[in-house]
């Protein structure tokens, strides 16, 4: 239990960096990938050299760089951000170099640089060059900008001048534990007191179903779910169904765990599922997992399910 209460106090960190952030926190968590990530923040932050900060989306790349900002020696000076291709290429142009006069001394974040024309990463690289912009350049893609190397869409020289530190934001079905940890997160987030009258946390069903999707949009994806499913549920604790998450779409492929992870995974599935099928009563789970009620209290404070809440009790008649 020690070693658990020790791992989340890493979950505020993004939290207490940017309180005003209301709808990007996808650096809360306590996984094992989400701790090496906040452990090479620091050593990342206190170097001027660009960055590269890949990882699919929805996975909260900008938060990162944004943080990376508030870490430095930067922190005081400006913090600008270019979209690269969510405007036409000559309204890029003018933001991208506007943009480097206005972040002199503190950061520029090129968000999608995938995006930007061969043209224009031909003049960004000469103006980089020129070292007339004390600027530290962040860079956040998508993308495999080796492959688009090799096929002539991204400069070579661009991606070596812009590609000294690099760092991955793990996908959400990678973060294990943190699927949990972030719905829950979420929905005390996103109700207000009248609807936490109506909205009671998540049910047994609900908390696997959300352990076993694939999550292609990410920490996005599971924000937009909770979201809408505040606003249509109309009494209760939140199911699958409330979340639109349909059993076909589960995890597809190995996920790479460490043996402690795949433990907990494995722990926190049986868990849940025993939970379900008992419809929420602990004793019946507990003699289906062939445990004392005592052993499963543990593990469900372990894995921070309320033994009082009323959110595990499944009501196959609703």
């Amino acid at each position: 239990m020690s070693d658990d209460r020790e791992s989340l106090s890493d979950t505020v960190f993004a939290s207490q960096l940017y309180p005003e952030s209301a709808e990007n926190y996808a650096m809360i968590g306590a996984s094992t990938p989400m701790r090496a990530l906040f452990a090479a923040l620091p050593r990342i932050a206190a170097s001027s050299s660009p960055l590269f900060i890949g990882g699919e989306r929805g996975t909260g790349k900008k938060l990162i760089a944004r943080s990376v900002h508030a870490m430095s020696d930067r922190a005081g000076g400006p913090f600008e951000t270019v979209d690269c291709g969510a405007v036409p290429e000559s309204r890029v142009r003018t933001a991208l170099f506007g943009a480097l006069q206005s972040a002199d001394g503190g950061t520029l974040v090129l968000n999608g640089i995938e995006d930007l024309s061969v043209n224009l990463q031909a003049r960004l690289l000469r103006t980089l060059r020129s070292e007339e912009i004390d600027a530290r350049i962040i860079s956040t893609t998508n993308t495999d900008l080796e492959q688009a190397v090799e096929s002539g869409r991204f400069r070579e020289a661009l991606y070596y001048q812009l590609n000294i530190l690099s760092i991955r934001v793990p996908p959400l079905r990678e973060r294990g534990r943190d699927i949990q940890l972030l719905a829950e997160f979420f929905l005390d987030k996103f109700t207000s007191p009248s609807s936490r009258r109506r909205v009671v946390g998540f049910t047994a069903e609900a908390r696997l179903a959300m352990q076993q999707w694939s999550w292609p949009g990410n920490v996005r994806e599971l924000v937009n779910r909770i979201r809408k499913a505040i606003v249509t549920c109309k009494k209760g604790p939140l199911y699958s169904s409330d979340l639109d998450l349909d059993f076909d779409n589960r995890v597809h492929g190995q996920m790479v765990m460490t043996l402690d992870e795949a433990r907990d995974a494995a722990e926190l599935s049986a868990l849940l599922t025993a939970l379900a099928a008992a419809n929420g009563d602990i004793r019946v789970a507990a003699e289906r997992l062939e445990t004392s009620r005592a052993a499963l209290c543990r593990l469900m404070q372990k894995h921070r399910i309320d033994v009082n809440s009323p959110q595990l009790v499944v009501n196959a008649d609703r």
